[in-house]
């Protein structure tokens, strides 16, 4: 690879792949992170103001995703515009209804996420609390904004795309591998390696 991908994302790719192996808890992400990003969108669409937060937001989130990776950029943006336009006809009208709606959403499909899919199907062991922690260190919100797009880069290097990339994401990926079953802490021990 000629230069650094902005953001690291490659290397934060790598780590986070290595807190989800198991393909149910991958299901459960899948399904999980489009109603997430369905109901912040909604939830800031839902906050009075000149222009619509939620439009604003995916423009702002659009353009960082965009530099980290143009193609991956570019579906992330079309995705985050579809669930707007998914979600539009199911608002009530009621800005204090369609906020509450969309927290309560959220909220459920967060808890789903990491309770359900990293406490029962990964053994307890979640990237949340890392992930949390260095944006408390760093205050940098692109790590974790980067995130979602993982989804959109997985679907992508499953076409062929970039395969260079994608074998520098798995090297990433089977180092925090090897870190987190040198982890001395009982967690780690029962998380599955491989």
């Amino acid at each position: 690879m000629s230069r650094a991908p902005r953001f690291d994302w490659v290397r934060r790719m790598g780590v986070h792949e290595a807190y989800h192996l198991d393909p149910i808890n991958r299901l459960i992400h899948w399904l999980c992170i489009p109603i997430e990003l369905a109901a912040v969108v909604t939830l800031l669409g839902a906050v009075p103001a000149p222009v619509d937060l939620g439009l604003v937001a995916i423009v702002l989130l659009g353009v960082v995703y965009v530099r980290a990776d143009a193609p991956s950029g570019v579906a992330m943006t079309g995705l985050l515009l579809a669930l707007r336009a998914l979600t539009a006809p199911f608002t009530t009208g009621s800005a204090p209804l369609d906020a509450l709606v969309a927290i309560a959403v959220f909220v459920a499909a967060f808890v789903i996420q990491t309770r359900i899919g990293h406490g029962v199907f990964e053994h307890g062991i979640d990237d949340t609390e890392m992930n949390l922690a260095e944006l408390a260190r760093t205050r940098d919100p692109v790590p974790i904004l980067l995130v979602f797009a993982y989804h959109a880069l997985e679907l992508l290097f499953a076409a062929g795309y970039r395969p260079a990339v994608r074998e520098e994401v798995e090297r990433y990926r089977s180092a925090e591998l090897a870190r987190i079953a040198n982890d001395p802490r009982p967690r780690a021990a029962a998380h599955r390696v491989g």
